[in-house]
């Protein structure tokens, strides 16, 4: 009887789940594809949802299972369904912010390195955002004041940038740029060009104040990337994929990533390598860092200053 009654509800939950369409419409305005991309974009992998290389806002299976790990990491219910609570986490990390209820990380006294608080500012992604690291990026370690969006180009961020320079920090930590290669500007050869030119923006912008920049260079997930190209090379007609493949093949992508990072060794008042961190041990997922990568490189930011 007993496992009749299990079964029974097993089977109530999963019908309950699946009528949900992934969204309670009536609980929030993200909508199915708002939730795909934002989980492909924090380290949800969604291969099948995004074979086209757009979101497909279906609520198949490896979707609800991507909400559900989410929902997992950051203390919510598993019922792969985004209502109210599932949908301020999201926002909150769409915000740059830790949800209201999220998994804890636990930091050892030997692991974490001194706090700088009101001394420093981060802009940038969802590497600065802290994805796969439990939320605590290496300004949340350092004690500094955090302006960063998920999955955005450096374009998108100048608005943070500008916000953060407004909090008068002593240092600006700008991590940006892994995201352009998904944007237009990712299908031609101006890839490093436009990266620059808003790096230039808002390093220009911060020195003017007297603000010290601390310029993270990009790290560069070749196996993330090298997937996205042979996807495309089978089927360059796809949604998602350049005209001209070429132009986001691996080799071309770490040749603008190395001018990028070029630049920011010569621009910047403090530029920090990556590339030797990006190990097995340092990697959360494809693309982001875990908690250790996350604390490496707020030990580098720390002997700088």
């Amino acid at each position: 009887m007993k496992n009749l009654f299990e079964n029974w509800r097993r089977f109530v939950n999963e019908r309950e789940n699946i009528a949900c369409g992934c969204v309670d419409s009536s609980e929030t305005d993200l909508t199915i594809k708002d939730v795909q991309n934002f989980l492909n974009n924090n380290g949800y992998e969604l291969p099948e949802t995004f074979e086209t290389g757009e979101a497909d806002g279906k609520c198949g299976p490896e979707t609800r299972k991507a909400i559900m790990d989410f929902q997992g990491k950051n203390g919510l219910k598993q019922d792969a369904c985004v209502g109210k609570d599932t949908a301020e986490a999201i926002k909150a990390v769409m915000d740059g912010k830790n949800p209201k209820i999220t998994a804890k990380v636990k930091v050892s006294k030997k692991q974490e390195p001194s706090v700088v608080s009101g001394k420093i500012a981060a802009v940038g992604d969802s590497l600065t955002v802290g994805v796969a690291a439990g939320n605590k990026s290496y300004i949340d370690i350092l004690g500094g004041k955090k302006f960063a969006i998920g999955g955005k180009a450096s374009s998108q961020l100048l608005g943070q940038a500008e916000t953060a320079i407004a909090s008068s920090p002593e240092y600006l930590v700008v991590y940006m740029g892994i995201n352009d290669a998904h944007y237009p500007a990712g299908c031609t050869d101006r890839l490093s060009t436009v990266v620059k030119s808003n790096l230039s923006k808002i390093y220009s912008a911060a020195k003017k104040k007297g603000i010290k920049v601390i310029g993270i260079q990009i790290h560069y997930p070749q196996k993330y990337w090298n997937n996205h190209y042979q996807k495309c090379k089978k089927n360059p007609s796809k949604k998602g994929c350049c005209k001209n493949n070429e132009n986001r093949s691996p080799e071309n992508l770490w040749k603008h990533m190395q001018l990028v990072n070029k630049w920011i060794q010569q621009n910047a008042d403090f530029p920090i390598e990556t590339n030797d961190l990006w190990i097995d041990a340092n990697k959360g997922d494809a693309v982001h860092w875990n908690f250790a990568g996350q604390n490496e490189i707020a030990n580098r930011i720390k002997e700088l200053i």
